[in-house]
C-alpha cells in the first residue's frame, strides 16, 4: 500500500523508518523482522518501479532514559549491521525524547560508526534542545527535527556551523502545543 500511495503522489524516493524492536510479538528476531520488510519492499519495487524505497531502522527512546531499552537498541544496531545494503541504508534514534542523560545513547552510535552504518538522531524536537549538541557529539549524519535549535543561540550556532542537515517535518511537529503559523521552520531557514 505504501508504494502505491507514494507512486500516486509522484514520489520517486522514500526512506521508510520503522523500529524492528516494535514488531516482535510473533516471535521473530529483529533481523527476521527487517528481512520481512525488505522482502515486501522488493515486491513493491516490482509493482511500482518508479518508486525507490529504502529502509532506516529505528532505535527507540523509551522509558526514563537510554538504559531502559539499551539491550533492544543494541540488537537493532547488530541487526542493521547484518542487513545493511541495497535496501537497509541507515539507523535512526526516534521516539519521544526522554529526560535522562542523552549521552547514554553514545555506545549505540559508537558501534554504528565502527560498523560503517550512517545514522540520524532525532533530537531537539520534544525534549531539551541541548540534546542537539549531544547528537552532534555522537556524530549524527543528520538531525531529526531539531526545531528547538532556535531556542538558544548556542544551539542554533552549532547547527549552522556544522551544516548537519535537519529533517524537519512541519506536519509532524504541529499539534496541541504548536500550530503551522508558530512553527519555527521560517526562523530556522533564516
Amino acid at each position: 500500500y505504501l508504494a502505491e500511495y507514494l507512486n500516486d503522489l509522484g514520489v520517486l524516493y522514500a526512506e521508510v523508518r520503522f523500529a524492528p524492536q516494535q514488531h516482535q510479538l510473533a516471535g521473530l528476531s529483529q533481523k527476521e523482522v527487517i528481512e520481512a520488510v525488505v522482502d515486501g519492499m522488493k515486491r513493491a519495487e516490482k509493482d511500482f518501479p518508479e518508486v525507490t524505497l529504502r529502509l532506516i531502522n529505528c532505535l527507540m527512546h523509551k522509558g526514563p532514559d537510554a538504559d531502559f531499552n539499551m539491550k533492544e537498541n543494541m540488537e537493532t544496531v547488530e541487526a542493521t549491521k547484518e542487513t545493511l545494503g541495497k535496501y537497509v541504508v541507515a539507523l535512526d534514534l526516534a521516539g519521544y525524547e526522554n529526560t535522562g542523560d542523552f549521552m547514554k545513547y553514545a555506545p549505540l552510535f559508537e558501534k554504528a560508526h565502527e560498523y560503517g552504518i550512517p545514522y540520524t538522531i532525532h533530537s531537539g524536537e520534544m525534549g531539551d534542545g541541548s540534546h542537539l549538541l549531544d547528537a552532534l557529539k555522537m556524530g549524527a549524519y543528520r538531525i531529526g527535527h531539531g526545531i528547538h535549535c532556535v531556542d538558544n543561540p548556542e544551539w542554533l550556532k552549532a547547527m549552522v556551523d556544522t551544516q548537519i542537515p535537519m529533517e524537519v517535518c512541519v506536519s509532524s511537529n504541529v499539534g496541541l502545543v504548536r500550530d503551522y503559523a508558530s512553527h519555527p521552520v521560517r526562523k530556522m531557514l533564516e
